[in-house]
Parts: structure tokens; sequence; C-alpha cells
């Protein structure tokens, strides 16, 4: 206990300084690979900032604390400044340019804004933990990455557009015995500290085996089965299919091949 104690306060007091460290570094690694782009007429002063931001985002790697506050930092100041807007090229969205640009996927810029805007302001500020303290109370990273959306849902209290999200955090505060969001937090965090990834999985994501059908006609089977947005991603996630997604709105069934077979024309 004293051990890990001690880790923990070693951590802590040198954790802004391992942040301002890899910043200025991805800083410096930035400018040098743009120094052509930087000193070139052609470019505004903003549309410099923005490849700099961008290309430092890009260098930034690693999953621990660190590195997540510093991709946190420059994902803020990105949207701060509408930087996207100053990119050479043309983006429809602060996402979509982040993900070509600065090559980070939807999902890892959810995550780290997540925990950046959401959940580290709220534990600092309702619990007492600083980001160092709620991330070494949790058993490894992979236990907060699988936390982040039902923190933020109890903290903003906002519907997910997930059920099985909306129904573990009613699960939640059910055993937490309280709707109260602090609560509820505190619970998740024990709840992470205590349970191995795999078991805390199953305890927020339980997997309900999917109802389905297997047709057979003229020696050939099919598969047929309904399926919600979680089921989908779970099959979409699968290397066992080839999906085709196919609109009803706009084909009538007899239009998709497979069910033309299925249908025997």
């Amino acid at each position: 206990m004293a051990q890990r104690v001690q880790a923990f306060q070693a951590f802590a007091e040198t954790l802004d300084q391992q942040v301002d460290g890899i910043y200025a570094k991805l800083e410096k690694i930035a400018r040098e690979n743009l120094a052509e782009a930087l000193s070139s007429p052609h470019y505004t002063g903003p549309q410099k900032v923005a490849m700099i931001q961008f290309k430092m985002l890009e260098e930034a790697s690693g999953l621990d604390l660190p590195p997540l506050l510093v991709k946190g930092r420059i994902l803020e100041d990105i949207h701060r400044m509408s930087l996207w807007t100053q990119l050479p090229g043309e983006f429809q969205s602060e996402e979509e340019a982040v993900e070509a640009v600065g090559k980070l996927s939807r999902s890892e810029q959810s995550n780290i804004k997540d925990l950046h805007g959401v959940i580290f302001p709220f534990v600092k500020k309702y619990l007492g933990m600083s980001e160092a303290e709620f991330w070494m109370a949790a058993r490894n990273k992979s236990n907060i990455r699988e936390v982040v959306p039902y923190m933020k849902a109890v903290i903003t209290g906002e519907l997910s557009n997930r059920d099985s999200v909306n129904e573990a955090v009613q699960r939640l505060q059910e055993s937490a015995g309280s709707d109260k969001a602090d609560i509820v937090v505190e619970h998740i965090i024990e709840l992470a500290s205590a349970e191995t990834n795999k078991s805390l999985r199953q305890y927020l994501r339980p997997v309900v085996p999917i109802q389905a059908a297997l047709l057979r006609r003229n020696g050939t089977s099919y598969f047929i089965a309904e399926v919600d947005t979680d089921d989908t991603q779970r099959l979409l996630s699968s290397t066992m299919f080839v999906i085709d997604h196919v609109n009803l709105e706009e084909y009538t069934p007899q239009q998709v091949p497979m069910v033309r077979r299925l249908m025997g024309g």
C-alpha cells in the first residue's frame, strides 16, 4: 500500500512537467517538419497555427495520461480557435478534419474530449480528485476507456443514443442507491478499481444473444436477424461477416439479391 501511495505521489508531482515537456517536444517536431510551409508567404498566420496544431496532434502518441492530456489540450485549442477552418482544403466538420489531418479516429476524439472536458473537471470539482488520482484509481487504462460513456451520461444527465448505455446508467444508479451524479460517478470509479476489464465490460454491457433465424431453400442457408444499434456494431466489428447496407425505405426487399434468391426469384 505504501509503495502505491509513493508511486502515486511521484506521478502526480511530475504530471504537469511531463505534459509540458511532451507538448514542447511535439511543437518542436511540428515546426521542423513544416519549416518550408511556415516560411512561405502563401499561408496566413492562422493557417500556420492550424498546421502546427494538427501536425502536433498527428505526432502525438501513447494512451497514458500525459499524452492524453496533451491531445486534450491540442483538441481544445483547435476547437476554441476553429483552426480546422484554416486548413488547406475543405472539411465539412471539425471531426472530419481531425480524423483526416490529425490522424485521430472519431471514437478517440470523443473519448478524449469527454475525459478532458466533462469527466476530469467533474471529479476535480465534486470528488476532489485530480486527473492523476482518477487515473490511478482505475485498475487499468482499458477500464477508464470502458466507463467514459457511462460517466458522461451520468454527469450531463443527457440520454445516450445507445440504449445499452442508458440501461447501464439505470443499473448503476440502482446499485449506487442514488441518482445523484457525484455518488454514481464515485460508484463507477470504485467498480473500475475493483473489476478486471472483462468483468467490468460484462457488467456494463451484458452480452444478450442475438435472436436469429436460419432459413433454408434449395440447399442454401440464409441467416436473418433483427438487431438493435449495439447488436449492429457487434456484427460490423466481426470479421466473420461481409455486410451490405440496404435501406428498405429506398429499395423493396425483392431488389436485394440475397432476398431475391431466398424468395426463389
